[in-house]
């Protein structure tokens, strides 16, 4: 950061030098000059992850080299996107579970530092271990305890929906089977109150007497 921008609180419309840039990494295999060179024929490297950094409008400022640890660092958002890109790590919408997107517990923010330390789900972090945790830094042992309630209160009320709706089915088939009865009564010409009889063998005295 500049003394004069983000460190003086002074200065108004105070923004970051690194909001005017355009940032993209990609993979690249580098010429082997050594290989080359020892050989004659051309030779390269292993595929790598390089970094271009621009200013938009000015192609003569472009810089573009293998990326670092401090790169990514600082541009994690598009560290994140370069890798989903290339399917380095699975799409957030392609790990089942609860999205972070969805949990009201985070903001914005959040959600992107956490799915930069691959994390996407609440049931991520529910059930992550006290390693994974300290990589979250202050506050991640109480977002695992939250994502563990959270989850247990989901699912209670997931249970309870579906008790709900086996209830109301239950419900519609004794309704039915009452209708049903009713029709058969009106149509055996049964008094109210009495069952129909059940078609079989008449009685064995009935059958004496025939």
């Amino acid at each position: 950061m500049l003394a004069s921008d983000l460190n003086n609180p002074e200065f108004v419309g105070a923004k970051s030098p690194d909001d005017i840039l355009s940032i993209e990494f990609y993979d690249h295999a580098a010429l082997d000059t050594w290989a080359t060179q020892q050989t004659g024929i051309k030779s390269y490297k292993k595929e790598c992850p390089f970094i271009r950094i621009a200013i938009p409008g000015n192609p003569n400022l472009t810089v573009e080299r293998p990326a670092d640890g401090k790169d990514i660092k600082r541009w994690p958002r598009q560290w994140l996107f370069f890798q989903m890109q290339t399917g380095k790590i699975a799409n957030a919408e392609n790990v089942p579970g609860w999205q972070l997107e969805e949990w009201d517990e985070l903001a914005a923010e959040q959600v992107r530092q956490l799915k930069f330390l691959r994390f996407y789900t609440v049931e991520q972090i529910a059930g992550a271990n006290d390693a994974q945790i300290q990589g979250i830094g202050m506050g991640g042992q109480g977002l695992r305890e939250k994502a563990k309630k959270a989850l247990t209160t989901r699912n209670g009320a997931a249970v309870s929906e579906e008790v709900k709706a086996r209830d109301e089915k239950i419900a519609e088939l004794q309704a039915q089977m009452a209708e049903m009865m009713e029709l058969i009564k009106k149509q055996t010409g049964v008094p109210d109150g009495e069952e129909p009889a059940r078609r079989g063998r008449k009685p064995k005295q009935e059958q004496e007497h025939v």
